[in-house]
């Protein structure tokens, strides 16, 4: 049976098929470039996400906790809307059926994504830096997703996301935890869902663009030649050699007939070479 991994890597599949279409920019998807049917069909099974988070942190009143509550209920419950099935303890507050003591693992377990709500309380229990007597249900879940990294660190990294609400979300994430992807949302602003949500369903905001083919590049002349302490370019290499040979022919010939006249000729030819030179 089609589950909803499966679903999101056939959405990714119909998205990359835009890349034929070749581009020298990264291509924005659009609405009007994306085969819609097709991605609701590859849909038809929804991607389902379990909610991790810590009710309280030490020192809250009541009130902060129930508006941490409430922020957080708010952001699982716009997933929903969104279409992603979205699960988190307090909709089942009220379920005499459900173990406690089994639900946060196997929502870890069986969801195609988990979502981790950041928050310091959170951080503690992932750290094992919390009240020992409280937070029992996030550490069985952090416990759980410590398990994954260890079995499967590919698997790890692909399914868990990191996201900051406002508020105590905004708290420092644990240093092992930078490796995973995270989102700054706003449960009252629909617009910050959207990093968020095209993660989830596998629908990129820029496609990798087609590779070009390489440009052939004429390679460039190279003037000069490295002469002494200074470089010269081949013309005033030319009239060096020319000079230098001359001068090696006036000194020969100075050697077997020496005169005034081949002495001041060797001279200037000398000066000369000498001026090449520098």
């Amino acid at each position: 049976m089609t589950n909803a991994r499966d679903a999101t890597r056939v959405a990714h599949g119909i998205l990359q098929e835009l890349r034929a279409q070749g581009s020298a920019e990264p291509t924005e998807v659009t609405a009007s470039s994306v085969d819609v049917d097709a991605v609701k069909a590859a849909s038809k099974v929804p991607v389902r996400v379990f909610v991790t988070w810590a009710h309280s942190e030490t020192g809250w009143t009541q009130e902060q906790t129930s508006d941490w509550e409430r922020s957080v209920i708010g952001f699982t419950t716009t997933l929903r809307t969104f279409g992603i099935d979205a699960d988190m303890d307090l909709y089942h507050g009220n379920d005499p059926e459900i173990d406690w003591t089994r639900f946060g693992q196997a929502g870890v377990l069986s969801a195609d994504f988990v979502v981790i709500v950041n928050s310091k309380a959170w951080g503690e229990r992932w750290s094992g830096t919390n009240d020992p007597t409280v937070g029992t249900g996030a550490v069985v879940e952090t416990d759980a997703l410590k398990g994954i990294l260890q079995t499967d660190q590919s698997d790890f990294q692909r399914r868990v996301l990191l996201v900051k609400l406002p508020g105590p979300g905004r708290a420092k994430i644990p240093a092992d935890l930078n490796r995973v992807l995270r989102f700054n949302v706003d449960p009252d602003d629909s617009d910050s869902f959207d990093g968020l949500l095209r993660t989830l369903t596998g629908q990129p905001e820029f496609q990798i663009p087609e590779l070009g083919e390489v440009p052939v590049l004429p390679p460039k002349l190279v003037e000069g030649i490295n002469i002494g302490k200074r470089g010269k370019n081949s013309r005033e290499f030319s009239e060096y050699e020319a000079l230098r040979k001359e001068v090696e022919k006036v000194a020969r010939e100075d050697e077997t007939n020496p005169n005034v006249d081949l002495k001041k000729r060797l001279a200037t030819l000398m000066g000369l070479l000498d001026a090449l030179q520098r």
